[in-house]
């Protein structure tokens, strides 16, 4: 895809619960490398919005279209098979299992009808070379600081393909350190041409 062509556009977005109205006319075009961050006070809209792009709230009116093509969001399932990835304040790991079984769960590699564990470690090892992340691919994640959890769900969204990401307050759990690294992650990302949404 060329850097000419939008990525994700988002026309006219509005959202209501009841009377209560979140987001209204909301507008915004994302090219490939791009990245783009959501400022506003709590209660501004800018979760629900991002939200409804990951498929996790209905739209109540206006159209979301990713790579010229309309999309109508049923649920994250969904958004991730059309590469749109989001990376939650909370993280949605499960701590007794490996970095490796985190990231490739509910996708994993078969040989035959057996789950495929080098295969998997292999293309997360890939992965983690790639974008110059810096993974324990065997440790638990229990056993790992927040900075590294943070870095297992992007490697997990990367895993999918996704062509954008949502991060949501993505240095409000991470030392200074961690938050440098993090950027450093983003700019590796966006030379790849992925795109990405900070709230």
């Amino acid at each position: 895809m060329d850097n000419q062509t939008p990525l994700l556009e988002l026309k006219g977005i509005t959202k209501t619960f009841g009377s209560f109205t979140a987001n209204e006319d909301i507008n915004l075009t994302v090219y490939p490398g791009e990245v783009h961050a959501l400022l506003g006070e709590n209660g501004a809209g800018k979760s629900t919005l991002m939200k409804m792009l990951y498929g996790l709230e209905s739209i109540t009116s206006g159209h979301i279209y990713m790579k010229g093509r309309e999309l109508k969001l049923q649920s994250s399932k969904e958004a991730i098979e059309h590469g749109i990835g989001m990376v939650h304040q909370h993280f949605m790991l499960i701590p007794r299992l490996t970095v490796t079984d985190n990231i490739v769960l509910g996708q994993e590699p078969h040989k035959g009808i057996r789950y495929n564990h080098g295969k998997a470690r292999e293309e997360v090892l890939e992965l983690c070379r790639q974008y110059d992340m810096k993974l324990d691919v065997d440790s638990r994640v229990a056993d790992i600081s927040l900075g590294m959890q943070q870095r297992v769900e992007i490697i997990k969204a990367l895993y999918r393909r996704a062509d954008i990401l949502i991060l949501d307050e993505p240095t409000a759990v991470l030392t200074p350190q961690e938050t440098d690294r993090l950027f450093a992650v983003l700019r590796n990302m966006r030379e790849a041409g992925h795109s990405i949404i900070i709230i």
